[in-house]
């Protein structure tokens, strides 16, 4: 059974970037490792942010699946508060739902 690595907001897609840099050294001579998918060498990572800056790097690397990065438009300001009560704009309270739905597609995979 592999991994799906979950990386919700600023601080954890920078450890989950630093996480996959260092185990990445191993893992490139042994593509048969947990944190790649078989069939297509991506990561099993879903990325989840607030605000769209953080992640836009992540959609630059081959070995992160696209679908996989979840993004609003503007952050909560370190507001918890905001972050767990999402905004009144309806495109910001679908984050949720599409991080849900990433989650259950890649563990199908």
């Amino acid at each position: 059974m592999c991994s799906v690595f979950l990386q919700i907001g600023q601080g954890g897609n920078q450890i989950g970037q630093s996480f996959f840099d260092a185990v990445g050294i191993n893992a490139e001579s042994n593509k048969c490792s947990c944190i790649y998918q078989h069939h297509d060498q991506k990561l099993r990572s879903i990325n989840v942010d607030s605000e769209w800056k953080t992640v836009t790097a992540l959609k630059k690397n081959q070995l992160i699946r696209a679908n996989n990065i979840i993004h609003g438009l503007c952050g909560r300001g370190n507001n918890w508060a905001m972050g767990y009560y999402g905004l009144n704009d309806p495109q910001e309270k679908d984050i949720l739902q599409k991080t849900l739905q990433s989650v259950r597609k890649e563990s199908e995979r």
